[in-house]
């Protein structure tokens, strides 16, 4: 029973945040454009926001497993993302959304690793329970276009609040037990560094990685140059999300 019970919390975990990331990746530029962002704009403000991921990622890893603070960390991390998307919804001007999202994509970026570890860490199968996110992705591309086209490209954000919310809820319930390792230390670091076979493994991720967001950062843009409208940009993300369970099932 208590198997069971763990499974349906890091499953509800991962589909309401899923969700959240569903909700807001696939309409975030078309949104940033209807408060009057130029493409340079929003290009500047995702690259920043890349760029601050390749450090603030590591950083809250390092915090995480030096201080066995791991559901602690990812408790932090989301509040901050809340805080952040509450303050962008009302926030038009350039430079001060700019400083905003660098924030919010700090504390964005660590989520997923930290979710992953420690998921990974339980004896649960992790194929499974990542299987909920791609579901929850899936939902909330269908959901959230629907909405936001009838209302407004700044629903997203709130969906995005009220289902880490959710997710915090999920987070608070699971019991979280990482206590190998103290994490890296500067000679481990080194070590790492030079090793090549590891450095072309990153280098490949970090390609790929970067391929899949610039998709899904201008994939709105793209398809609303094109003449689509909202739903378009769902159906292309839901095609991608359902494609993806799909390859997660076999």
């Amino acid at each position: 029973m208590q198997s069971k019970n763990t499974y349906y919390k890091f499953s509800g975990l991962y589909f309401f945040y899923y969700y959240g990331l569903g909700a807001i990746l696939p309409l975030f530029a078309l949104y940033l454009e209807s408060i009057g962002l130029t493409g340079t704009q929003i290009g500047s403000i995702t690259a920043a926001g890349s760029l601050i991921g390749i450090f603030s990622g590591p950083i809250f890893a390092y915090l995480s497993d030096r201080n066995k603070a791991h559901k602690p960390i990812l408790m932090l991390l989301m509040v901050g993302v809340i805080i952040c998307s509450v303050i962008v919804t009302q926030v038009t001007d350039f430079a001060l959304l700019f400083v905003i999202l660098t924030f919010y994509y700090s504390f964005l970026h660590p989520i997923n690793p930290l979710m992953d570890g420690i998921t990974l860490h339980s004896s649960l199968p992790f194929g499974k329970i990542r299987l909920w996110g791609s579901v929850g992705f899936a939902v909330a591309a269908f959901v959230t276009s629907i909405i936001a086209e009838i209302t407004s490209l700044v629903i997203p954000f709130y969906i995005l609040i009220i289902t880490l919310i959710i997710s915090l809820m999920f987070i608070q319930k699971t019991k979280v037990s990482i206590t190998d390792g103290n994490g890296v230390n500067l000679r481990q670091l080194m070590i790492l560094l030079t090793n090549k076979k590891f450095l072309i493994f990153v280098t490949y991720g970090m390609l790929i990685s970067s391929t899949i967001g610039g998709m899904n950062n201008y994939f709105g843009l793209y398809l609303k140059s094109l003449g689509g409208n909202v739903s378009l940009v769902w159906l292309g993300v839901l095609v991608f999300a359902l494609c993806v369970v799909a390859i997660v099932q076999v």
